[in-house]
């Protein structure tokens, strides 16, 4: 079905389109319709719904287990022993007058 070309009705009851498959999933996903907003095979006519026209569509592949986060390696704890200063001196004027 990817090469499907359907007009999708909008809320005020007017067609749009032509769109293919991947347009139209897009759509749902961006909320612009839902699976039951009707569509229109723009070659036959016939009519149906989004979630009709995309079900024939494989679904994403779903993760048996959850993704552990990767930690970041390389730079270690690198500034664990840093002390901040306990008191700041300010430098010393650079001033000549002349």
């Amino acid at each position: 079905m990817v090469g499907m070309q359907v007009m999708v009705k909008g809320s005020d009851g007017q067609f749009y389109g032509p769109v293919d498959t991947m347009a139209l999933s897009q759509w749902r996903a961006e909320g612009r319709v839902n699976d039951a907003s009707e569509t229109k095979d723009f070659a036959t006519g016939a009519m149906s719904t989004v979630g009709q026209v995309l079900a024939p569509m494989a679904p994403p592949p779903v993760l048996s287990q959850p993704v552990q986060p990767v930690q970041p390696t390389g730079f270690g704890n690198q500034y664990a022993d840093y002390r901040r200063p306990t008191t700041y001196q300010t430098p010393a004027s650079n001033t000549s007058e002349g």
